[in-house]
């Protein structure tokens, strides 16, 4: 044998040997992905069947364990979310998900600074974190300033994703947050009313804009409009990508509607 025909040999099956691992990797992010779309099936009371994301999840892991890319991240921070929100039962359970968010979503958010997916998910985590820690863990942790970075990145680099997630989440910051003088002196009623707006610009039907549209007019004494924004998304049905996500916001809405 030459020593051409087993360099050839040697290189034909290294190849073949990569494609195996990227085959491999391919399937265990398939695999986590046919369970993460499955995330609604069997949730009773809106919590979610924790079997089902719980797989997804250490499909995900398995395939960011053995090769990192956007999308591996990606997943992880949308499960890790998923996790806290829809099936943790008390604070400690969210905070762990919530925490592993953060955690993975600093380092990818440092690789892929201009993947808005990435950074979307990545302030969802920081701000449940944030949300049961406190409003002074947020400013001890510089969380805010930190989310409104992320939140200006998003607006710039995409700002229709998740139907305009952006403006939304720029909207909920100033709406929220509480003003405490000479400490947090930005939020602001109707600066918020100006970002619903902007994002309802972008997708008018989004259900999670529209609640929370709702609740800032609603303080605002525009009841009558907010009563418009909570029937439009009793009206449409579930989508099936997010069918529990807005199963919940469809519940809070008809909660908040009967109290107007």
């Amino acid at each position: 044998m030459t020593h051409r025909v087993k360099h050839t040999i040697i290189l034909c099956l290294f190849a073949a040997f990569s494609v195996t691992l990227v085959a491999q990797d391919s399937q265990e992010f398939e695999k986590g992905l046919l369970y993460y779309n499955q995330r609604h099936k069997n949730a009773r009371n809106l919590k979610a069947d924790k079997t089902i994301i719980y797989k997804a999840i250490q499909h995900f892991e398995q395939a960011h364990k053995e090769k990192p890319t956007p999308l591996t991240y990606e997943y992880l921070l949308r499960s890790y979310y998923f996790a806290g929100f829809f099936v943790a039962e008390n604070d400690e359970n969210k905070l762990y998900w919530y925490s592993k968010g953060t955690k993975i979503g600093k380092e990818a958010a440092q690789k892929y600074p201009e993947n808005a997916p990435i950074l979307y998910w990545y302030l969802a985590n920081i701000s449940q974190e944030s949300k049961i820690e406190g409003i002074w863990f947020a400013i001890n942790n510089k969380t805010l300033s930190k989310a409104m970075k992320l939140i200006d990145d998003i607006i710039r680099i995409d700002p229709y994703y998740q139907g305009g997630g952006g403006y939304r989440n720029k909207a909920i910051l100033y709406y929220k947050v509480p003003y405490i003088p000479f400490v947090l002196t930005f939020p602001d009623d109707e600066e918020a009313l100006k970002y619903f707006e902007k994002a309802l610009e972008i997708d008018p039907a989004h259900p999670t804009t529209l609640y929370f549209y709702a609740e800032c007019l609603n303080d605002l004494g525009e009841e009558e409009k907010a009563r418009k924004a909570l029937e439009k998304i009793i009206r449409q049905p579930p989508r099936q990508s997010y069918y529990l996500e807005d199963s919940y916001l469809i519940a809070k809405a008809k909660k908040l509607l009967e109290e107007l």
